[in-house]
């Protein structure tokens, strides 16, 4: 029995730049609750982007010969992003149970 070949697909996922378009369009243009759900993406977004930005600088703190302690990296993270203690605590908390 042969294998029958898969029909060819299209990725039609959006770049960054196009799903940003659409995110302003919608906030634009959109029905109150379109923009509402837009808002919440955007928030969600940004989240990810800071918590991304959050955990490299981490990973760099914690590989380097330092081997700083977690408080030390807290105190870091939160001189370096601006933030407050108990939200440089959380994160820190975030990458350690990320990277467990």
């Amino acid at each position: 029995m042969s294998e029958q070949a898969k029909p060819p697909t299209v990725d039609l996922t959006p770049t960054w730049p196009q799903a940003m378009e659409v995110l302003i369009a919608v906030l634009e243009n959109g029905t109150p609750v379109g923009k509402m759900e837009a808002r919440a993406e955007l928030r969600r977004i940004a989240a990810g982007q800071v918590d991304c930005q959050v955990f490299a600088f981490l990973r760099g703190l914690r590989f380097t010969d330092l081997k700083l302690k977690w408080e030390h990296c807290a105190e870091a993270l939160a001189e370096v992003f601006e933030m407050t203690p108990e939200a440089a605590a959380a994160a820190v908390e975030r990458f350690k149970e990320a990277t467990k």
